[in-house]
């Protein structure tokens, strides 16, 4: 038996469509799939501390929550200072503009 051109062909072909496809449905899910995304990772990255704390006689409740406030306490610490950081340079920027030129 002879092999066609054909057969080579409609595999890639298929691929392709399912590629734009798969690619089409994450685009257009995005605004569900990135905070569930986000979630997700929060998640594992404040289990290590809900567990501990549910070892200090936490409920698990109070223990989540405890994580959380401490977690978000985290990101918005960071965000604060790199918001100074971004202010600060904004009012020293016609000072490096002079040193530039």
């Amino acid at each position: 038996m002879a092999a066609s051109g054909t057969g080579i062909a409609r595999p890639r072909r298929s691929s392709m469509i399912g590629l734009v496809i798969a690619t089409a449905v994450l685009y257009l899910a995005s605004d569900v799939l990135i905070p569930l995304a986000l979630a997700i990772l929060l998640a594992f990255l404040l289990a290590p501390a809900v567990r501990r704390l549910e070892r200090w006689k936490l409920s698990r409740i109070s223990a989540t929550l405890v994580a959380s406030l401490l977690g978000f306490g985290r990101i918005l610490g960071v965000g604060t200072i790199a918001a100074m950081q971004a202010v600060s340079l904004a009012a020293k920027l016609p000072e490096y503009r002079q040193n530039i030129v």
